[in-house]
């Protein structure tokens, strides 16, 4: 009895093994490597099919419902028909790389733009070296967790974000150059987003925005030129690291905002030629630290609105050089510690001679 229990056990393990092997070989075999000329209609696709797209031009509006299809696309591009969004996909895992979208539906929005890539429910999928122009948004994400977008090339006018990111935890976009738009990437309610090594230049609004989101990683990118500057607001766990903000000059324009948001890091950015360069606004928490500050009207603002909290706020191994006012303070319920900072006004009197100014 125990030699036939260990004999059929072992024939039992080798049949589950026999099926996991076979699924695998199904699943090889069902991906197809099929080649699409301009000219060509879409073809039926079935689940891992690789698209070819020879070079040319193809006309839109695509839309890919079927998991873990790619579609290679180097030297196409997908032109719209002037409705709706150019290219949707609404199924997990889907790639599409180096394809160019040229234009999209006339809809703005914020929220629901007509765009080249409309990612639903797109969850875990990458676009990877796409390019898009005279579309009124690059890329709208919806319930689309974990998906990713890099080294991509946007270009726009001002009328939606280039990105929007709605509801799709773990986002993120990288090494993506964006050019234009109302702003280069909205993100709101989607925790554990990241933007990282990307450019911003020319906003007509915000180049960052984050709302209503967790543990935001803004790393490594340039935001030069916009409007108004970029902004984070209404969230928790926010961190600004290795970024450069510049050139964002007017009445209402700032390098950085953060409004009403807690578990902020500013660490290691550079700010240069802006109105103001961060502009702190009833933030509970937040520290700033081993940035360098110049050439700005103000280099730090806090302030507080009518309703919202008090600013607290650590300043700590910061250069501030060139500026007209380094710190300002409009708020004199505000917790502020200001330490280990160089000035470059500061007064120089040193009488014990510990390299710190005695005033």
């Amino acid at each position: 009895g125990l030699v036939l229990a260990g004999v059929t056990f072992t024939a039992r393990a080798q049949t589950e093994a026999q099926i996991e092997a076979q699924q695998d070989y199904d699943a090889e075999y069902r991906a197809r490597t099929i080649q699409l000329n301009p000219g060509d209609p879409l073809p039926a696709l079935q689940v891992g099919d690789v698209l070819n797209l020879t070079p040319g031009r193809y006309v839109g509006p695509w839309e890919i419902a079927i998991a873990d299809v790619v579609i290679r696309g180097a030297g196409a591009t997908l032109v719209s028909q002037g409705e709706g969004s150019t290219l949707v996909l609404a199924a997990p895992g889907i790639r599409v790389e180096g394809l160019s979208v040229d234009g999209s539906g006339p809809v703005d929005d914020l929220y629901t733009p007509d765009a080249a890539f409309w990612l639903f429910d797109c969850v875990a999928c990458v676009l990877d070296g796409v390019s898009t122009v005279n579309a009124r948004s690059a890329v709208r994400a919806e319930g689309s967790w974990a998906a990713q977008v890099t080294g991509a090339s946007f270009v726009g006018a001002a009328g939606s974000p280039a990105v929007t990111v709605f509801d799709s935890p773990g986002f993120g976009l990288e090494n993506t150059v964006v050019t234009g738009f109302l702003d280069g990437i909205y993100i709101e309610k989607s925790d554990n987003a990241s933007v990282i090594g990307s450019e911003f230049v020319g906003a007509g609004r915000y180049a960052l925005h984050v709302m209503f989101s967790r543990d935001t990683l803004l790393e490594g990118n340039t935001v030069r030129g916009g409007r108004v500057g970029s902004a984070a607001m209404y969230g928790r766990g926010v961190i600004v690291r290795g970024n450069r903000f510049e050139g964002h000059v007017g009445p209402l324009a700032f390098g950085l905002l953060l409004q009403e948001l807690e578990e902020a890091v500013v660490v290691g950015n550079q700010f240069e030629g802006n109105t103001v360069s961060m502009l702190v606004v009833s933030a509970p928490d937040v520290r700033v630290e081993a940035n360098e500050v110049s050439g700005s009207g103000f280099g730090m603002l806090v302030q507080r609105t009518r309703s919202g909290p008090v600013s607290a706020v650590v300043v700590e191994g910061n250069r501030f050089h060139g500026n007209v006012s380094d710190i300002a303070v409009d708020d004199p319920e505000a917790a502020l510690r200001v330490h280990g900072n160089q000035f470059e006004s500061a007064s120089r009197l040193d009488l014990d001679g510990d390299g710190v100014s005695d005033v």
